[in-house]
C-alpha cells in the first residue's frame, strides 16, 4: 500500500539524518502494523487492518524539560476512523520531587468528531523513605473537555500514594490506595432537552435525533451510518455535578530465577458519593479509551491479573498476562437488544484480557548513538455483559519497530 511506502522511506531518512544534526536532542520513532478483528469493540464487528505511526522528541534544559508526542492512527477498511492523537509536556525537578504540566488532544475526522476531547494536566510526585518502606505520593489535576458534548466537561483531582518494600528473598510488595473527586463545568436543566432535542449530538455521524423523557435521563435515537459502529440509540444522563471515589490495590512481585519473574495483583474501586454523567450506546474507540463511554468513575470494580516475565535466548523479553475484572456500574441501565433501553437494571460487565508481548532490542548502533527494538503484540479481549451495546469480543495481533536516539 502506499502510505507505507511514504511511511518507511520517511524512517530511513530520519535513521540518517537527525542523529547527527540534533544529537541533543531525543527522538524515538515507531511504526505498528496491526489486524484487528473488532477495532471498536461492537457487537457488530467489522475487521481492519490498522497502521500506526506513533513519535515523539524530547529537550534537556538541566532540570527541566519538554517534549512532544504524537499518534497518527489509519484504518485500512475504515478510513473515516482514521484519528491523529498529540500531546504537549513540560516537567521537571529532582530524583525524589517532580511536576509537569501537559495538554493532549485528539482529533477525529468530522464524522466522528463526537469523540474529540482535550485535556489539560498539572501534576506533583514526591518520593521518600520510612524505614525499609518506600513511598511515592502523586497528585494531580485534570481539565477535561468534549468539543461536542459540552455537558461531560469537567475537572478531576486525584491524589495516591504507592508503597513499596522488598525482602531479600526476592520478594516485591507494592501496595496502594487512591481517591479521586470530579466536578462537572456545566448545570443541565432538563426542560431544555425536551425543547431543544439538538442541544447535543448535534454532529454526531449524520444523525437525526429524537429526545424524549425516559426514566432520570434522556433516551435519544440515532439514525447511525450502518457500519457496526454506531448504535442506534443513546440514553443520556447529565443529573449529576459531582463524584467522589476510592480504590486500592495490592501487587507481589517474585523474582523465580535470574531470568523470570512473576507478579500478582488485585484492585478494587468503590464510589463514595454522586453518580457518573454518561452516553451509553456509544461504541468503543480504537485504542486510547475515552471517558465518554466508559468513565473508570461510572462502576465499582474488582480485578485480578497475573503478569509473567521472562528472559529467552538473544535476548529476547516475553511477556505474558491476564486479568479478570467485574464492573458494576451504578447508574446505568442496559439495552435489551439495539434500541429499546432498560433503566430499572444496571449493566454488569464482565471483562477478561490476556495479552503476549515479545521484544527484542537488535542492538544495532545508529549514527549518532540509539537503538532499533522490534517488537510483537497479541492480545485476546471478551466482554460480557447485560447491556446488547457492550456485549463485545476482539483479537488482535501487531507487529512493530521502534527506533530511539
Amino acid at each position: 500500500m502506499k502510505h507505507h511506502r511514504y511511511i518507511v522511506l520517511f524512517l530511513l531518512g530520519l535513521i540518517v539524518g537527525i542523529p547527527s544534526v540534533y544529537a541533543q536532542w531525543d527522538f524515538n520513532f515507531s511504526y505498528d502494523q496491526e489486524y484487528n478483528d473488532n477495532p471498536f469493540r461492537s457487537p457488530i464487528p467489522q475487521e481492519s487492518w490498522v497502521s500506526t505511526f506513533s513519535f515523539n522528541v524530547q529537550k534537556g534544559f538541566d532540570d527541566l524539560f519538554v517534549g512532544y508526542y504524537g499518534n497518527f492512527s489509519y484504518f485500512n477498511s475504515i478510513t473515516e476512523r482514521n484519528f491523529y492523537w498529540h500531546q504537549l509536556a513540560l516537567w521537571g525537578g529532582s530524583d525524589t520531587t517532580s511536576w509537569g504540566i501537559y495538554g493532549e488532544q485528539r482529533i477525529n475526522k468530522s464524522e466522528y468528531n463526537i469523540y474529540d476531547y482535550s485535556t489539560a494536566t498539572a501534576f506533583l510526585r514526591h518520593r521518600f523513605f520510612i524505614r525499609d518502606f518506600m513511598l511515592r505520593w502523586n497528585g494531580a489535576f485534570y481539565l477535561n473537555q468534549y468539543k461536542q458534548l459540552p455537558e461531560l466537561n469537567n475537572w478531576k483531582f486525584n491524589t495516591n500514594v504507592q508503597v513499596n518494600r522488598s525482602f531479600q528473598t526476592r520478594t516485591t510488595i507494592i501496595g496502594g490506595f487512591s481517591y479521586n473527586y470530579k466536578s462537572y463545568l456545566n448545570s443541565v436543566a432538563e426542560e431544555a432537552y425536551l425543547e431543544e432535542p439538538n442541544l447535543t449530538l448535534q454532529n454526531f455521524a449524520a444523525a437525526s435525533i429524537v429526545s424524549s423523557t425516559f426514566g432520570n435521563g434522556r433516551r435519544r435515537q440515532l439514525k447511525g451510518n450502518g457500519n457496526g459502529y454506531l448504535s442506534n440509540a443513546a440514553y443520556v444522563n447529565f443529573q449529576t455535578m459531582t463524584l467522589s471515589q476510592i480504590s486500592f490495590w495490592i501487587r507481589l512481585a517474585q523474582s523465580l530465577t535470574q531470568t523470570t519473574g512473576l507478579a500478582v495483583q488485585y484492585q478494587s474501586s468503590r464510589l463514595l458519593s454522586g453518580s457518573d454523567r454518561y452516553v451509553s450506546g456509544l461504541t468503543h474507540h480504537y485504542s486510547r479509551e475515552s471517558q465518554i463511554f466508559d468513565d473508570p468513575m461510572g462502576y465499582q470494580s474488582n480485578s485480578y491479573g497475573s503478569e509473567l516475565t521472562q528472559i529467552l535466548p538473544f535476548s529476547i523479553t516475553l511477556k505474558l498476562a491476564a486479568y479478570y475484572t467485574s464492573k458494576d456500574y451504578t447508574s446505568q441501565g442496559i439495552y435489551l437488544d439495539e434500541e429499546n433501553y432498560d433503566d430499572t437494571t444496571f449493566r454488569r460487565d464482565i471483562y477478561r484480557t490476556a495479552w503476549l508481548n515479545l521484544r527484542k532490542n537488535m542492538g544495532i548502533n545508529l549514527r549518532g548513538g540509539g537503538q532499533i527494538v522490534v517488537y510483537l503484540y497479541y492480545q485476546w479481549i471478551e466482554n460480557q455483559s447485560n447491556s446488547y451495546w457492550y456485549d463485545y469480543s476482539n483479537k488482535a495481533t501487531s507487529i512493530g519497530i521502534e527506533f530511539g536516539f
